[in-house]
């Protein structure tokens, strides 16, 4: 069957120019425990979010295998950390200079 989409439009405007990113996001036509706005509010903000996203080149997404595992046996016998289990995000990508 069809289905509907919320379409998410950002622009960024300057003196030299535009730039425009759309990004969609399924309207689910049910979801247990939400209500019908509920259900189109977080549609709407998924679609903003990734919309945003690629204008401003944002990638929040959690790469699962680029977390350290502090406290795991690094096989050495030795832990990498004092916590055990306890997940450490990798160090944020360094600036660009222009």
């Amino acid at each position: 069957g069809a289905h509907e989409y919320l379409k998410s439009t950002a622009v960024f405007e300057s003196e030299e120019g535009a730039v425009t990113v759309t990004a969609y996001a399924r309207h689910a036509e049910s979801r247990k425990g939400m209500d019908d706005s509920q259900i189109t509010g977080s549609a709407s903000s998924y679609a903003r979010k990734y919309a945003l996203g690629g204008l401003f080149l944002i990638d929040n997404e959690v790469d699962p295998d680029s977390l350290v595992r502090v406290g795991e046996n690094n096989g050495a016998g030795q832990t990498a950390g004092p916590t055990a289990g306890q997940t450490v995000p990798p160090r944020p990508p360094m600036p660009v200079r222009r």
